[in-house]
């Protein structure tokens, strides 16, 4: 008579390794909506195992079921289960897939709750330190400069917002112009613009990047072709800025321009700025909700004060990508060199920003087999190709692999033909003594 197991037996039963780890990367993980229409956050469209999902997809999940919004389980039978691991279910005392079916809801319980908590730390680990990283994007050089300067903020329909400011970073005046659609005032935000420089004695401009920065590049660097004389283009982060400036206090009540006024601090003097800032509310994820909320705030918490403590006096360099001449791909030229920034790496190289609103692709044989990039360094690069149809253009980099290797290749032919046929000569003056 076969022993049968009891309820108090399987809960103190040790779960199979081989059945975790088939759970793990063998299942799916399912989700079942509780509702129609789900948050805006909640962007998986489809089922995966728990060791293919990304951390931002099974925190999303994890925090989705906190809410009530869903129920999670694994795609799958008993008995498949036994089928795939008879051996391993045996061993643990499961004599029979009856005997293994009767069981198994308390045991997917107790998997469920095992490996879903394993993951969840694993997905942690990973969003926490992707947050680390959008905080190091805060942190920039100050602007040491002994005269006036301008910074802007990027804005497409909702304009460009400028502050006027005093060596010391004291807002001096505000304005806004609109050169882009709809209100496509160009021409006269050139002049607007022209006249702020040259009444407040402006030797600097600083750009905070964001949305419509790409345009608003365009049009800077349109207005400096005009100028008789260099003007110092810089470029500052505007992560979070809206964040930011709901924590620092500023000299005007007026919102439309509070956080330009905000950036026109953070250009002078970014520790003084952002030391009075938590971290953690610098960070607009809401997948971080579901962290752990103390392991969260220790890590980043150490880690913004250890990068506000490692600030160097180094002062703030221009942006290179404004001293380059192209303002649209018609500028171009093929074997042109200029400044470029790394946006992104795919499998074939990189592509690559030249100041410009299209980006080049440096591709991995345009460049030395053993040189990588990093994205955000600023590399000299040259134009190899460009593609007026198609919108698209080449880069390249100093030293890359050339194609005329296999040309070398193909011209040592005839050598070894050569030396083939002496070869044979000498045989036949030896057979002939």
């Amino acid at each position: 008579m076969a022993y049968c197991m009891s309820k108090k037996d399987i809960q103190m039963t040790i779960i199979p390794s081989e059945l975790l780890a088939y759970l793990a990367n063998e299942v799916d993980v399912c989700w079942f909506k509780k509702q129609a229409e789900m948050p805006r956050w909640f962007t998986i469209k489809q089922n995966a195992p728990l060791e293919k999902l990304s951390a931002e997809s099974w925190i999303m999940l994890l925090k989705a079921k906190a809410e009530g919004l869903l129920t999670l389980t694994f795609s799958v039978t008993n008995g498949q289960l036994w089928h795939h691991l008879e051996k391993a279910l045996k061993n643990a005392g499961f004599d029979t897939p009856e005997d293994f079916e009767k069981f198994w809801p308390e045991l997917e319980t107790r998997c469920k709750r095992q490996l879903f908590h394993e993951y969840k730390l694993k997905a942690e680990g990973r969003l926490i330190e992707n947050s680390r990283k959008e905080l190091e994007q805060l942190v920039s050089h100050p602007l040491r400069t002994d005269a006036a300067f301008i910074v802007i903020e990027c804005g497409l329909k909702s304009g460009l917002k400028l502050a006027c400011c005093n060596p010391s970073g004291e807002v001096i005046t505000n304005s806004i112009l609109f050169p882009h659609e709809p209100q496509n005032q160009w021409q006269q935000s050139l002049r607007k613009l022209n006249n702020c420089v040259k009444s407040n004695r402006i030797k600097s401009l600083v750009i905070a990047t964001g949305e419509g920065y790409r345009e608003t590049r365009k049009f800077i660097k349109t207005w400096l072709q005009q100028l008789e004389s260099p003007m110092q283009v810089y470029r500052v982060s505007a992560a979070n800025s809206q964040q930011l400036s709901g924590r620092v206090e500023t000299n005007t009540d007026d919102t439309l321009y509070q956080t330009v006024n905000v950036l026109a601090k953070l250009a002078v003097n970014p520790l003084e700025t952002l030391s009075v800032v938590p971290a953690r509310c610098l960070l607009k994820n809401p997948l971080l909700t579901t962290v752990n909320q103390q392991r969260l705030n220790k890590t980043l918490d150490d880690q913004w004060q250890k990068m506000l403590s490692d600030m160097s006096d180094e002062r703030l360099s221009p942006d290179p990508l404004f001293q380059n001449e192209p303002i649209a791909l018609s500028d171009l030229k093929t074997e042109s060199k200029m400044e470029a920034f790394v946006v992104n790496q795919t499998d074939y190289g990189y592509f690559l920003d030249v100041g410009i609103m299209e980006n080049g692709l440096l591709h991995k044989n345009h460049m030395p087999h053993d040189k990588t990039l990093i994205p955000g360094e600023v590399v000299t690069t040259s134009v190899i190709n460009v593609n007026h149809e198609k919108n698209q253009f080449s880069l390249g980099i100093k030293a890359y692999r050339k194609k005329r290797n296999s040309t070398n290749k193909k011209r040592a032919k005839p050598v070894s033909t050569g030396n083939s046929a002496m070869a044979d000569a000498l045989k036949a003056a030896f057979k002939k003594h």
